[in-house]
């Protein structure tokens, strides 16, 4: 992905993404994995309402929960998980994590996330019933 953004910009993932969603019609739609301030200005663009949610979990967790995941991309140690983090603060990341939105912290099992999303979704007055 680095590489797809020095050729093409650094909210073409975003466009990509927004291209396939077009012609979707629904009240609520979820975008994981935004890496910089240009992916969030490109999905502001097209939908009336963006909610940005920061999703933080210690790198002892997040590294737990990959090696169980067992992806053939996966970090195979913790410095390796350090490593990545690290690049993709550099692709803006970092910026982004500080702009005005929400965060939850993902330090539980995935029914604790799911209650603590519900729970978001609920404040910022949404009516859609997430995990239905």
């Amino acid at each position: 992905m680095v590489q797809l953004r020095k050729e093409r910009g650094e909210a073409v993932v975003a466009e990509l993404v927004i291209g396939k969603l077009r012609g979707i019609s629904g009240p609520l739609v979820v975008i994981d994995g935004l890496r910089s301030e240009e992916e969030l200005e490109a999905f502001r663009r097209v939908a009336g309402r963006v909610l940005l949610i920061l999703v933080a979990s210690d790198l002892q967790h997040r590294f737990q929960r990959l090696s169980k995941r067992a992806r053939p991309d996966d970090p195979k140690k913790v410095e390796d998980l350090r490593r990545r983090d690290d690049t993709e603060l550099t692709v803006g990341l970092e910026k982004l994590m500080f702009r005005e939105g929400v965060r939850i912290t993902n330090d539980g099992d995935i029914e604790s996330l799911k209650r603590k999303t519900v729970e978001l979704f609920r404040k910022q007055g949404s009516i859609y019933d997430v995990f239905g």
